[in-house]
């Protein structure tokens, strides 16, 4: 049926020259490029649009972001009951009162005697000891006092002392011969040169006797006796 409508319209037409049939098929060529170029140019001015409302969209947010005031949260602090604070009754303060430096004056430093020394018979004989506590009982008092160079046991020292044994001092006889001289220490009776405890008799005299102990000579007042502290 087409076919025929054409005909007729190739027949009413004389003066339009009929198609070739290239002509005919590079029409719907052109018209598929035609479609493609003006949906390619579609799709450039829909991304544009979609890019520019966007953008349009984003910038209120931006700057509602931007103008908004920055918020600091200030530290919450938890109070607790309110307590009563006593406060103590405190003295006022006292001038300091400055005394400076005191010069104290110069104190007298009276030093202790130094305490006497057995005599060492290492370097006095007993026998030049002796004669000078004869010489010394010569001179001496009526009254018998003991005068003597030889210090007494009671002031030597402590450690001293302690060397030398107890006793008692039960009889003392004096007489100007010395073979009658005579001493009893501890119901023991000793004379001149003898020795008991380790201790010699080196010389009697009126009022005391001298002894010795490892060659170190003291007195003892007669009839005094000994306690070895």
């Amino acid at each position: 049926m087409s076919s025929v409508l054409k005909a007729l319209r190739q027949q009413s037409s004389p003066h339009i020259p009929p198609r070739s049939q290239g002509q005919l098929t590079s029409a719907p060529v052109q018209r598929e490029g035609l479609q493609r170029v003006v949906r390619s140019l579609l799709m450039i001015v829909l991304l544009a649009l979609a890019g520019a409302i966007g953008w349009w969209l984003a910038a209120p947010n931006q700057q509602t972001v931007s103008s908004s005031p920055t918020v600091v949260m200030e530290p919450t602090y938890d109070l607790g009951d309110a307590t009563v604070v006593r406060v103590p009754d405190l003295e006022p303060d006292r001038p300091v009162v400055d005394t400076g430096t005191r010069i104290e004056p110069n104190r007298v430093v009276q030093e202790a005697p130094e305490q006497p020394q057995a005599v060492n018979l290492d370097t006095v004989s007993p026998e030049l000891l002796s004669a000078f506590e004869e010489a010394i009982a010569a001179t001496g008092s009526e009254a018998g006092e003991a005068a003597s160079v030889v210090p007494a046991l009671l002031t030597l020292s402590r450690s001293f002392q302690q060397q030398i044994p107890s006793f008692t001092y039960d009889g003392h006889q004096y007489s100007s011969r010395s073979n009658s001289r005579w001493i009893e220490l501890s119901g023991q009776r000793l004379q001149e040169g003898d020795r008991w405890q380790a201790l010699s008799v080196i010389r009697i005299a009126p009022a005391h006797v001298v002894l010795a102990k490892d060659n170190q000579a003291f007195l003892q007042p007669a009839l005094e006796d000994w306690t070895k502290p």
